[in-house]
């Protein structure tokens, strides 16, 4: 997909959804969401239950809205600590801008 000259990458090369089993995806980062795959689209939308994020909620979206790339994050987690939420956060924080400079 192109934007004003700027090629940006789908969200299956974000996510890596056709080489996977369908309970379990490895984020760029090396990070792993075990669980149950509720909704699977590519490259539009994916979503999920996370079993290893006490029985958290992950979804990612990507559409371009007046011709420029939209993507979106949605991560909900229980049953963790305060600072294993702040290491997850810079984690994927660090991944999300490596990839989308």
């Amino acid at each position: 997909m192109n934007s004003g000259g700027r090629t940006c990458p789908s969200a299956a090369r974000v996510f890596s959804w056709s080489r996977l089993p369908p309970h379990l995806v490895t984020l760029r980062n090396g990070d792993k969401l075990e669980g149950t795959v509720e909704i699977q689209n590519p490259p539009q939308d994916f979503a999920g239950s996370v079993d290893n994020l006490g029985q958290g909620l992950f979804r990612i979206g990507y559409d371009t809205i007046e011709g420029k790339p939209e993507v979106s994050l949605w991560l909900s987690t229980w049953d963790r600590s305060q600072a294993e939420v702040v290491t997850m956060q810079r984690r994927w924080t660090e991944m999300l801008q490596h990839l989308f400079p």
